[in-house]
């Protein structure tokens, strides 16, 4: 049974346009058919993308399927990942904390800039009113 192009990228889990290149730079032999679609002999998609066959004996791939994973190296993993989730909380508690130090020191400065702006502007020289000018008399009246 030959594959079409479809085909051949299904089994092969590449794309369409990858089968197609390959065909057309020589790398699978193939054959178009009256309809104009690729036909590709199974052996040519093996030797080229190394694809393995699917075990021939049913009762070797179904206890190949039954094999559970071990619980040990699920729990170790589990455990990992428990830790990995405890380290990285405690670390956004951390952070939250210094965020919070953070904004009462700004907080803090600011209002001592205030105060200091305060006295600032409250010591300095008052404005004396301008004194009137002062008028000369003359020693001779006209």
């Amino acid at each position: 049974m030959k594959y079409t192009a479809g085909q051949a990228a299904l089994v092969a889990n590449v794309s369409t346009a990858t089968i197609t290149r390959a065909i057309k730079s020589g790398k699978i032999s193939a054959v178009k058919d009256r309809a104009g679609a690729w036909q590709i002999e199974p052996v040519e998609l093996h030797r080229v993308f190394h694809i393995e066959s699917p075990a021939k004996d049913p009762a070797t791939q179904m206890n190949a399927d039954a094999i559970p994973l071990q619980d040990s190296t699920l729990q170790t993993e589990v455990e990992v990942l428990r830790a990995r989730l405890e380290a990285s909380e405690t670390l956004s508690a951390e952070r939250a904390d210094q965020i919070q130090y953070l904004r009462t020191q700004i907080e803090t400065e600011a209002a001592e800039r205030r105060r200091a702006q305060a006295i600032l502007a409250d010591q300095r020289p008052g404005q004396a009113e301008p004194a009137p000018p002062v008028t000369r008399r003359r020693w001779w009246p006209f």
